[in-house]
């Protein structure tokens, strides 16, 4: 039995008439390095470093060069969790073979106390979404329970396992209590194959010693943010690898 009874409470701006949509921004756009479907045909190289990446925003999700560690940018900072669970700060000149950034300025915020599982925190933020058809980075700041966060090796060459076969491989780590922000996007279905759709998110503590991709997790109390984009850049790597590759058979 829970121990709470989840409440919700939903903060918008106030006016006294009803405010009219507003347009997005021009330049409230995501910005997506290279396709998804790099990862899943095991091109792990890239010739755009980090330093490129944070240009392109201060929130985010990706990984490095050689499929090493999970990605996590959080108001500019980028933290790397590598197999061992194990947190450090990249150098800006490590190459990103793949990431989804944005310029995060939420539109909407959402306050959750009680218990929501995994699945239940996305069904409460997909109630509130202005269309499920447009793009969404959403952070989560809070406490939480039972999370089941992972990270994969390194592909190093010769022995470089395609996507799916990598994440086989991954380390799980487990914390029963836990704060920190979840960091991560809701995208429509027919972005599918271009990236990861529905919803993705990775995991930093506010320690900055703990993360990694969110298999499982518990909010007990906490804020979402969600910003609200109607714009997506995609970038594509220029390296020799990419461009002879034969996505096309």
């Amino acid at each position: 039995m829970k121990s709470l009874i989840p409440f919700i409470v939903i903060l918008f701006s106030l006016s006294c008439t009803a405010p009219k949509p507003e347009p997005t921004p021009v330049n409230d756009s995501i910005y997506q390095l290279s396709s998804i479907q790099n990862l899943l045909h095991g091109l792990y190289e890239s010739d755009v470093t980090l330093g490129d990446v944070e240009k392109q925003g201060d929130f985010g999700v990706g990984t490095f060069k050689h499929l090493n560690g999970e990605m996590i940018l959080l108001d500019g900072v980028t933290y790397q969790v590598l197999v061992d669970g194990t947190v450090q700060k990249p150098k800006p000149s490590v190459t990103i073979p793949w990431a989804t950034v944005k310029k995060f300025k939420a539109d909407h915020e959402l306050k959750m106390a009680g218990e929501f599982l995994y699945p239940e925190i996305q069904g409460e933020i997909s109630r509130i979404l202005k269309s499920r058809n447009y793009l969404y980075a959403i952070k989560i700041q809070g406490t939480f329970e039972n999370a089941k966060l992972r990270s994969v090796p390194a592909q190093i060459p010769p022995k470089t396992l395609k996507l799916l076969d990598a994440v086989k491989e991954q380390k799980i780590f487990e914390h029963k209590t836990i704060t920190g922000t979840m960091v991560g996007f809701r995208l429509p279905e027919y972005l599918m194959g271009l990236n990861a759709t529905g919803y993705h998110f990775h995991f930093i503590s506010d320690d900055h010693k703990a993360g990694g991709h969110v298999l499982d997790i518990t909010l007990r109390k906490g804020t979402v943010q969600i910003d609200q984009s109607t714009k997506l850049e995609l970038q594509l790597p220029t390296d020799s690898k990419f461009r002879k590759f034969p996505f096309e058979k």
